[in-house]
């Protein structure tokens, strides 16, 4: 399995974050299956307290995948602190350097959209936007039809005050979505 589906929206830790128990269960029970997934190793690895060394293992049994190394690099700081990448205006609490290299080190074995713009999201904690942009950019190449990719990518425009190309690529990102679901009996309105 690999972390984004065909259409390129980004399942991989955030979905996992997301999901806490189901990602567990399922991690598990591929590791059950293969003890040697390294994919499952790596996602049990982030889900647990105890889950370095896990993650580790998955980084030596595939080095020649990026995505493993990713999940190291979300590991290097504390559960909060990685959480924490997704909220607008946290900053990177405890920057350890080795959670950059880790992901220059993914992102040069497998450049997915998920790995470049979770890269992207550290270094626009870092400041670091002309290289975040770029990354984004990519990602976008990669996976057009992604609105989490696009609403990203408008982020880091609006940032740069790139306004005309940043409300383009809000309403991208706003077309690619679901809509909105409703529960039967609820009122969309007036």
């Amino acid at each position: 399995s690999h972390p984004e589906d065909l259409e390129g929206e980004v399942k991989g830790p955030a979905r996992a974050l997301a999901d806490r128990g189901a990602s567990l269960r399922s991690a598990l029970a591929g590791l059950r299956r293969d003890p040697s997934d390294a994919e499952a190793m790596a996602i049990a690895g982030l889900l647990t307290a105890t889950g370095e060394k896990l993650v580790d293992a998955a980084v030596a049994l595939r080095p020649d995948a990026g995505w493993p190394r990713a999940i190291r690099a979300l590991r290097r700081w504390k559960p909060e602190a990685f959480e924490s990448l997704w909220k607008p205006g946290a900053g990177v609490p405890r920057f350890d350097p080795a959670v950059l290299a880790d992901l220059d080190a993914a992102v040069e074995r497998e450049p997915s959209p998920w790995i470049l713009a979770l890269r992207a999201t550290v270094l626009e904690k870092m400041g670091a936007m002309p290289r975040a942009l770029a990354d984004l950019e990519r990602a976008v190449a990669a996976a057009p039809r992604s609105p989490a990719l696009q609403a990203q990518h408008a982020h880091a425009l609006f940032f740069y005050k790139r306004y005309p190309d940043a409300a383009a690529a809000y309403s991208r990102a706003l077309a690619l979505a679901p809509a909105p679901r409703v529960a039967p009996g609820v009122s969309r309105g007036p």
